[in-house]
């Protein structure tokens, strides 16, 4: 069911809806593109017992911070608007922990977060290992840009653009995918529908990825311009955060741990406190597979009572 769900949010972000799918034409082409897009992905993951539990619950983990840090990225992001004007969203993305976002919807901020945890971000060393092992999954389309690791590392920026040509930047920009995300409500029914589909653009630095989604009005196959100055505006915020980030980090794991664990969970909610671990280790408690078991099973309870229209969950 969880391979199912995201199966469909990959597809929704990367191809949009499934709405104007009523002609016989339309039908066959959305088979292709689940036919090119589904086997890679599939081979991507892990295998099915050893899928997190976020990925299970569709759900995010986020990287606590101050409110000083928190509003310095909303600063920086508003400021590469101002001198971007092509620049709609953002999104930052430390580790396998969302820092920061500006999507407004939530459906859209987790399609978008679970995207770049699985396939943005390099898999741990021994669960890549053990993909290799399977076999690393096919490049997809080769006319499309690629979307699945590793393929997909080149099209993900470092901060620093100089090694490069400016055909080699051109060369990368045709391969930057574009990405649907859900039509805003309008409350004036005569204004134009609102922008829903962007550009990707990601920039790395060690842990941190900074995600800009760019109108596709932006001709970036045209010229090398826009990213070579975008990467020059971004080089030293970004590295300043990312450094700010690793030491938040490194303070809290030399925190003694606290004396309170717990799982939170209702309807809308499921929150574990940091020093409940998914996977174990020397810190924190490891939640056990019949424990997740349990939440998932949970989930699904709760997930019925809201579709069958039996009002709010019961306590679990």
């Amino acid at each position: 069911d969880a391979v199912l769900k995201n199966a469909y949010q990959l597809v929704r972000l990367f191809n949009g809806g499934f709405g104007n799918t009523g002609s016989e034409a339309s039908v066959g082409a959305l088979r292709t593109t689940l036919a090119l897009l589904l086997p890679p992905f599939i081979a991507s993951l892990p295998p099915v017992k050893q899928l997190a539990l976020p990925f299970s619950l569709r759900g995010i983990r986020y990287f606590p911070v101050d409110r000083q840090t928190f509003l310095s990225f909303q600063s920086f992001f508003h400021l590469a608007q101002q001198d971007f004007s092509s620049i709609a969203h953002g999104v930052c993305v430390y580790e396998d922990m969302l820092v920061w976002s500006s999507l407004p919807d939530a459906n859209d901020t987790n399609m978008f977060y679970t995207y770049m945890v699985t396939q943005v971000l390099e898999p741990e060393a021994a669960a890549f290992s053990a993909r290799k092992n399977r076999g690393l999954p096919v490049a997809k389309d080769p006319e499309a840009p690629p979307l699945f690791f590793p393929y997909n590392r080149i099209w993900i920026l470092p901060l620093d653009l100089s090694p490069f040509a400016p055909h080699q930047l051109v060369s990368i920009a045709q391969k930057i995918p574009c990405v649907h995300l859900s039509s805003p409500p309008s409350s004036d029914p005569a204004a134009p529908p609102a922008a829903s589909s962007f550009r990707l653009v990601v920039f790395r630095h060690n842990q941190l990825r900074w995600c800009f989604l760019v109108s596709v009005s932006e001709p970036l196959e045209a010229s090398s311009f826009f990213l070579e100055h975008l990467a020059n505006f971004v080089a030293g915020p970004i590295k300043k955060y990312e450094r700010t980030l690793a030491t938040l980090e490194s303070r809290a794991h030399m925190g003694a741990d606290e004396p309170y664990r717990y799982l939170y969970f209702n309807g809308m909610n499921l929150a574990l406190k940091d020093t409940l671990k998914l996977g174990g280790g020397s810190k924190g408690a490891a939640l056990s597979s019949e424990t997740q078991a349990l939440l998932l099973d949970m989930h699904a309870a709760f997930a019925g009572e809201e579709e069958g229209g039996k009002g709010g969950a019961q306590r679990r």
